[in-house]
């Protein structure tokens, strides 16, 4: 995760996964009912961020050992999930006083001696957090109870790529529209200084028109990659319309930003297509006085005078 990603949000892969209110009903049903057909005190789905593993659901009456919202740093609490993120795999302690280690956990101390749990991955394929069980009775989970569970992670998994597919753009893989309207804003709001750049893929319309538009989704793939490889390595690129990207960087001078631009427009240059494809770059700065609309208005501003300029070139 880079310095401008955690700024704004958006680097915490599983933070940005903002859950819905018909998601996050649905999930405290599940855990719920997990809770009643195992017969536990808790059961809890945590999630992993840069802060520690937060509770983001409890069973209705597991408040009494664990608050949604909570934050710990797993390795400085000997947290029973921490295993679970460890190893990647399923854990079960029967009975957390039997072990030198596990009897003075976070949980052992609340009375909580019997844990199972499993990891839970985000749409990337890392760690998202975990989903559990906790009691104080020292019996093993039943096979139906875990079968249980293992369904409950793969629901999870998947309304998790759900909401990826809320925050990003689903032919290209960068952040969609959306995304960029909140970034800007909180950019914006904040007065945190940054420089933008909107990128238009010259005449692809007519790409379109005539070669398909496998085709151009080709093109629009390898513009992205060129992106990923020409621009500042800390870049936020959004997908802003069919064929225009919206990149926000850190904050450089006015050389640097030309010299990306320059670089991006040569490698596409090179993309092995029907016809040379070309690219027109706006360049502008988001200034400390300047609210999102005005920023918008000054980088479109920009990629017009390098169209009307000759195409294949940038514009501050």
């Amino acid at each position: 995760m880079h310095e401008l990603e955690k700024k704004v949000g958006l680097g915490d892969k599983n933070r940005s996964l903002e859950l819905t209110e018909s998601i996050r009903l649905e999930w405290q049903s599940i855990v719920d009912l997990l809770a009643e057909i195992a017969g536990v005190k808790a059961a809890l789905i945590k999630r992993l961020n840069y802060n520690g593993l937060e509770n983001i659901i409890v069973n209705t009456g597991g408040d009494e050992y664990y608050q949604v919202g909570s934050i710990v740093q797993p390795i400085n609490n000997n947290v029973y999930c921490q295993k679970v993120i460890e190893e990647d795999a399923a854990v079960e302690i029967v009975d957390a006083n039997q072990d030198e280690i596990w009897r003075h956990s976070s949980g052992a101390k609340k009375g909580l001696t019997n844990y199972y749990g499993l990891p839970i991955h985000n749409p990337e394929g890392q760690i998202y957090g975990t989903v559990c069980v906790l009691d104080d009775k020292s019996e093993p989970i039943s096979p139906e109870v875990k079968e249980f569970i293992a369904k409950t992670a793969k629901m999870i998994e998947g309304n998790l790529g759900i909401l990826k597919m809320g925050i990003t753009d689903g032919l290209t893989g960068v952040y969609n529209r959306r995304s960029m309207d909140e970034t800007m804003e909180i950019l914006t709001s904040n007065l945190m200084p940054a420089d933008i750049m909107l990128i238009d893929v010259d005449h692809f319309k007519e790409f379109n028109d005539h070669y398909g538009h496998l085709t151009g989704d080709k093109i629009l793939k390898e513009v992205v990659a060129a992106m990923r490889d020409c621009l500042p390595q800390e870049s936020l690129i959004f997908r802003y319309g069919g064929d225009e990207f919206f990149v926000i960087c850190l904050p450089t001078s006015r050389e640097i930003k030309a010299q990306a631009a320059q670089n991006l427009i040569n490698q596409v240059h090179e993309i092995k297509v029907p016809r040379q494809l070309t690219l027109s770059v706006g360049i502008a700065e988001i200034a400390e006085c300047q609210d999102a609309k005005k920023v918008f208005a000054q980088v479109d501003e920009a990629l017009y005078r390098a169209k009307n300029k000759t195409r294949n070139t940038y514009s501050f």
